[in-house]
């Protein structure tokens, strides 16, 4: 029987891989009344017609660039952390081999690194805006969450390895 720990953590990490890809695919991270932002597009509401016009961001700045990177790779992170995970607990002659749960407790720190470095690469560019009323979207904030579940993921494998250990 997989130990309630590897369990909770598949849970945890599937939350967060699915808050990371959510947050990164939406164009909230940026917004105002008229105004959304994403890393892949933006929208804008006429104030007349109240219809939404959204388009492509076709020429994005390098650290709409380097966050779309982190986020990615914090994501692909987070896959290969769940399948490590979920082998330790569908694979009997995994539940103790200490290089699988080793991988993933480093993938899911790795995975909140990256999500959360993305995000803050983001913020860290965009603070003059949002000093000056614009506010950091639900987007944004799920890929923050996500990268916070990554890393309760990670210290879900510590205890697990050291519940296994002993």
């Amino acid at each position: 029987m997989a130990s309630p720990l590897s369990m909770a953590g598949a849970a945890v990490m599937g939350l967060a891989a699915l808050l990371g890809v959510i947050g990164l695919a939406t164009d909230y991270w940026l917004s105002t009344a008229v105004i959304n932002l994403g890393l892949w597009k933006g929208c804008s509401k006429n104030s007349l017609s109240g219809t939404e016009v959204c388009a492509d961001l076709k020429e994005p700045a390098d650290f709409v660039k380097a966050s779309r990177a982190f986020c990615i790779l914090g994501f692909l992170f987070a896959v290969g952390a769940i399948v490590l995970i979920i082998m330790r607990i569908v694979v009997e002659s995994f539940r103790s081999n200490i290089m699988i749960a080793r991988g993933a407790t480093a993938l899911s720190f790795v995975t909140g690194a990256f999500l959360i470095i993305g995000a803050a690469i983001y913020a860290g560019k965009t603070a003059d805006l949002v000093s000056a009323g614009v506010d950091l979207g639900w987007s944004f904030g799920l890929v923050i969450a996500g990268g916070v579940l990554a890393f309760i993921g990670g210290v879900l494998s510590v205890l697990d390895m050291k519940n296994a250990q002993t």
